[in-house]
């Protein structure tokens, strides 16, 4: 996200592009908020949930809605900071290797 933008237009703001509306979210404690209270209500598009059917991708990772509710417990651990640091070297190394 681009913080001249937050910073210009707000921590809330919408634009449109193609007749479609975007919204922009730059704070974090009101995003968390919104997708705690309306979890069904931010979904990808029908054309991406396609894409990633037809990739053989559709699973935990992909989930949403309810399917996620039940199973978001399985992944949270693989995400705690601890889970972070253990793996962080996974990361480095190969960026490590696109930037030299």
């Amino acid at each position: 996200m681009d913080m001249q933008w937050v910073e210009t237009y707000g921590e809330l703001y919408e634009f449109w592009i193609f007749g479609q509306r975007h919204v922009v979210i730059g704070n974090k404690q009101i995003g968390k908020q919104l997708l705690w209270a309306r979890p069904d209500a931010f979904t990808r598009p029908p054309h991406l949930r396609n894409q990633i059917r037809a990739l053989g991708a559709d699973g935990l990772f992909s989930a949403e809605g309810d399917f996620w509710k039940r199973h978001r417990k399985l992944l949270s651990p693989a995400f705690s900071k601890a889970a972070a640091a253990r793996m962080s070297h996974c990361v480095t190394i190969p960026i490590g290797t696109c930037i030299s």
